[in-house]
């Protein structure tokens, strides 16, 4: 951690000229500031995310501030919940809790705009460079994480650097990680070019964990990050190194005539294989791909989705007993998909993490395919928009390497091949009206799961575990479907806010 956070001060003294001389460029420009407070409330119904949320009526409420003077800026937002989804906060009190009340830091940092340069640094939600419920580098939902960037917009070329960090000192005991999650992180650059309407864009990221949180060669060496992690960890050179990341890779293309249509194409590429052919190696193929279309008509505005992507993408490679906190490289925020909701009483009291809130990237993970049907339009009254899903999904192991193996299969595509698949069918309907600085939104989902997804644990081999099996594939548990299993889901959300603006 010393050395994280001398790191830190470096890259802060390194900018405070950078800063000075934008502030000379920027005087005159206005101030803005901001404050939103709101409250609302979410009824669940159905069996479906049981595991999740309570059923029920939950409350929740919000507050928010931001400050924008150009060369620096401010942000912050808290919001109280009372799902379920975590444990309640403590309070010396007899309950010893706040209720059923559990608190989220939801974004909370400083950001500068240096003409076509934007800096940030702190807590933000992420999003990807294309606008896509189906992103698949940046998970679409706007994870709140530790975030610092630099990114550069100008007319012919764009670029980013992003750091997000994932775990740090945890202290959260799983039956796969007795010890506490490792600590983890993630790099991802973007690097593209701007023609007329449209944009193409590479798009690289690497996960690393246990031994660094902060890695700022990655962060700061614009080089294809797949070459400062083989020139770093070759042999025979003094500075070698023994990390073993896991490197990822993609691109888009982005046609966008504003007013008209937009045009959206991503692929994501964690691994690939030959089929054996010549004596190359038959790796799973482990890719994902998105397209979307949007026109803007009289009567709205109309999208079409799809995504898809193969069974283990986005999981880490095999692990052994006593390598799992330098191999928990998987994609997503956190090496499990359980945690222990009863930490201050004895023994573990699992509680599910769902996938939408564990991966980094594309939200439904592994191994499914997604398609959505939207429409919007703002009308004088108010703004509408509905949306309808189907998702087809298998097995789906975003923590726990091969699923029920415990060595690389060597398969080569496998995509949707379980013998029994979840069929999900969502229908959305939801509305926004601003009034002064009221803003009024509800929205209503309802649909069916027919063979739901159900949290198991992993299958044993015959014979048992072999010798030498990490806690990880033992113990990290899996999304599969199970076949019988309806699940239904009904939810309606209600939220009112107030906003000042100075």
């Amino acid at each position: 951690m010393r050395r994280f956070r001398r790191t830190c001060i470096w890259l802060l003294l390194m900018l405070v000229p950078f800063l000075l001389s934008a502030q000379t460029r920027t005087q005159g420009v206005a101030a803005k500031l901001s404050f939103e407070i709101g409250a609302g409330a979410v009824l669940n119904e159905g069996s479906y995310g049981e595991e999740i949320e309570n059923r029920g009526l939950s409350p929740n409420g919000f507050a928010a501030f931001s400050f924008d003077a150009g060369f620096l800026g401010f942000t912050g937002k808290l919001s109280a919940n009372t799902d379920g989804k975590y444990a309640p906060f403590l309070a010396d009190n007899p309950s010893g809790t706040l209720g059923n009340i559990y608190f989220l830091m939801d974004e909370g940092g400083f950001f500068s705009q240096l003409g076509p340069v934007t800096l940030k640094a702190g807590r933000f939600r992420n999003f990807d460079y294309i606008d896509s419920p189906y992103s698949l580098f940046i998970n679409s939902n706007g994870i709140s994480a530790p975030t610092a960037s630099i990114a550069y917009e100008g007319p012919l070329f764009f670029f980013e650097t992003r750091w997000i960090g994932l775990t740090i000192d945890s202290w959260q005991k799983t039956d796969a990680w007795p010890s506490g999650f490792p600590d983890r992180a993630m790099n991802l650059h973007v690097f593209g070019i701007r023609r007329s309407d449209m944009r193409i864009g590479f798009q690289e990221a690497t996960v690393y964990s246990g031994s660094r949180y902060f890695d700022y060669e990655y962060f700061l060496n614009p080089l294809p990050q797949i070459f400062t992690q083989y020139v770093r960890g070759q042999g025979g050179a003094p500075w070698s190194s023994d990390y073993d990341d896991n490197y990822v890779m993609g691109f888009f293309v982005n046609v966008k005539k504003p007013g008209k249509y937009n045009l959206i194409a991503q692929a994501f590429i964690d691994d690939m294989g030959m089929f054996g052919i010549a004596g190359w190696t038959n790796n799973p193929w482990q890719v994902a791909l998105t397209l979307g279309a949007s026109v803007e008509k009289p009567s709205g505005t109309w999208a079409f989705n799809i995504a898809g992507a193969t069974k283990y993408t986005f999981a880490p490679s095999t692990m052994r007993s006593g390598t799992e906190s330098t191999l928990a490289y998987g994609y997503t925020y956190f090496p499990d998909t359980r945690f222990d909701i009863g930490w201050n009483t004895a023994g573990f009291q699992p509680k599910a993490i769902a996938t939408e809130d564990n991966m980094i990237g594309y939200k439904y993970g592994e191994n499914n395919l997604a398609l959505e049907l939207s429409w919007n339009k703002a009308f004088p009254f108010a703004t509408l928009a509905s949306a309808f899903e189907f998702r087809l999904a298998g097995s789906n192991s975003p923590t726990n390497p091969w699923q029920d193996l415990t060595y690389d299969p060597q398969s080569g595509f496998e995509w949707l091949n379980d013998p029994v698949l979840e069929k999900r069918f969502l229908l959305s309907l939801g509305g926004e009206k601003s009034a002064g600085p009221w803003l009024f939104s509800a929205s209503l989902t309802g649909g069916i799961a027919l063979d739901a997804l159900e949290l198991r644990p992993p299958n044993p081999p015959t014979g048992g575990w072999p010798a030498g099996a990490s806690l990880v594939d033992q113990k990290s548990y899996i999304f599969a479907p199970v076949a019988g299993n309806t699940k239904p889901l009904f939810r309606l959300t209600l939220g009112i806010a107030y906003r000042f603006f100075k």
